[in-house]
């Protein structure tokens, strides 16, 4: 601010130098002298405009980002049976540190990734409307099946009678299928791996102003090897270069959650295929503590065995009421899947739409009727 009132005076000054050196002009002499001082005092004049036209937005620039970096973040971290702690962060390094403990092994997990430079986009074509921290501005696409699930479940009006109601999304991503279920006013647990997502959500909670007694932040990998083993990755979203980094993430299993009440809705993303994470959840299920279940899948990146291993253990082990089906970007669900539907699965994939999704009911509660559904025929699903 200072050079810029500088420039301005100087600027003046120079104009009432053109003023009172006319009047003083006598003889020939004088004003070659005055006409090589004014091109002198023009020159002059022109370099310090052209200096203000550059120095003022630069320091306004300066003072924006030293306000910023004065601003704290409050960041919401959980891992298995630890206390939330909030943690100040500036807006250029998250330095991230997870404690996971469960007797007798504690494993402290530190990972530090340059902040994403978020933008802000407002999710609203669902009610209840929020706002996303994404790397681009780009919207996830949730005009899809989850929203006729919600509609099924009638997922807002339970919890806006009761915000202890329960979901839990492994495989975050940028939070959206969790954020939304914020918004409803749910108590969500979110699980994921990449240091620069888990910085975005964190970013979303706190533009929501989400409560943190309702919104739990994990970094950790779920899976069925014991919680706090120590599992390398390799990170497929680095901010500054798209190359994979090596990472080191604390697993966790679902079962060592000391979980206040049942849950309500279990969403899982494979990445890989892998059954790990369902696994990880085997006392749960077996306890019926989990009433429904959404996973998503890749039909054509995922072979045939790995498929047949996630369709068997839903079908086998987990032994569902019912189990629909559905395109990852379709609003449509089919079904409900028979024994046959279910072992011929593995053995299907759909190139133009590779993710499908299964959605599982446990609730004795749901009926069959009220779910709306159109009737499955794999050949036109997976034409």
């Amino acid at each position: 601010m200072f050079l810029g009132e500088f420039c301005l005076i100087c600027f003046f000054r120079c104009l009432a130098l053109q003023t009172s050196d006319r009047a003083s002009i006598q003889s020939f002499s004088s004003r070659v002298m005055y006409s090589t001082q004014c091109r002198r005092e023009k020159l002059t004049t022109a370099g310090l405009f052209a200096l203000i036209v550059i120095a003022i937005p630069l320091v306004y620039y300066t003072d924006l980002v030293e306000s910023l970096k004065s601003i704290p973040l409050q960041v919401y971290v959980q891992g298995t049976g630890s206390i939330a702690e909030s943690v100040a962060e500036s807006t250029s390094t998250i330095t991230t540190e997870e404690t996971t403990t469960t007797p007798p092994i504690t494993t402290t997990t530190t990972t530090s990734t340059t902040t994403p430079f978020e933008v802000v986009v407002h999710m609203n074509e669902q009610t209840p409307a929020y706002k996303l921290a994404t790397r681009n501005g780009t919207k996830p696409f949730t005009d899809d099946a989850r929203v006729t699930i919600f509609e099924v479940l009638h997922l807002y009006d339970k919890c806006r009678q009761d915000s202890s109601t329960i979901v839990v999304d492994v495989g975050a991503n940028f939070g959206d299928f969790g954020l939304y279920t914020a918004a409803c006013g749910c108590t969500v647990y979110m699980f994921e791996v990449e240091p620069i997502l888990v910085a975005l959500i964190r970013i979303s909670v706190q533009i929501n102003a989400f409560s943190p007694t309702l919104i739990h932040l994990y970094h950790n990998i779920v899976s069925d090897e014991p919680s706090n083993s120590t599992v390398e990755l390799k990170s497929a979203v680095d901010v500054t270069a798209n190359a994979e980094i090596p990472i080191a993430v604390a697993s966790i299993q679902l079962d060592d959650i000391s979980w206040p009440s049942s849950i309500f809705l279990l969403k899982i993303d494979f990445d890989d295929g892998e059954i790990d994470a369902l696994q990880s959840a085997q006392q749960l299920f077996h306890d019926k503590r989990i009433q429904n279940l959404i996973l998503y899948y890749n039909s054509v990146i995922n072979d045939q065995t790995t498929k047949q291993n996630i369709v068997n253990y839903v079908k086998n082990d987990l032994k569902p009421r019912f189990v629909y089906i559905f395109h990852s970007n379709g609003k449509q669900l089919y079904g409900p899947l028979n024994q046959i539907h279910l072992e011929e699965l593995p053995a299907l994939e759909d190139k133009e739409q590779p993710v499908i999704g299964l959605f599982a009911v446990f609730d004795r509660q749901i009926r069959r009727k009220s779910i709306k559904a159109e009737r499955y025929d794999s050949k036109v699903f997976f034409a």
